[in-house]
């Protein structure tokens, strides 16, 4: 009987460090710095950072280089959306605003 009881406050506890974890696991994780109609964000556990890529109106990504899904790091966000911006085909107010805001 004793074992038992020992075994029980020890299995209450291990949720409680895994639920600190996981919160610990999420804090890492920071929302993407921009949102944007067109683009989807997602995040890289390999380099911590977001990358984005285009979609269409479904959310399926459009744009495809060799590999699959054309995707897009933050400076070359950065860089797609002044091309689209002198191409004029920036229709989104939020995109300019997060072009001219050093986004």
């Amino acid at each position: 009987w004793a074992t038992a009881g020992a075994a029980s406050p020890q299995a209450a506890s291990e949720p409680a460090a895994s639920a600190t974890g996981g919160a610990a696991a999420s804090d890492a994780r920071p929302q993407p710095p921009v949102r944007l109609p067109g683009w989807e964000a997602r995040w890289s556990e390999r380099r911590q950072q977001y990358y984005w890529y285009r979609v269409d109106e479904d959310g399926t990504p459009c744009e495809f280089g060799k590999r699959g899904p054309k995707s897009y790091w933050f400076a070359q966000l950065q860089a797609a959306l002044a091309a689209d911006a002198e191409a004029g085909l920036s229709a989104s107010p939020s995109a300019s605003t997060a072009a001219s805001a050093g986004v």
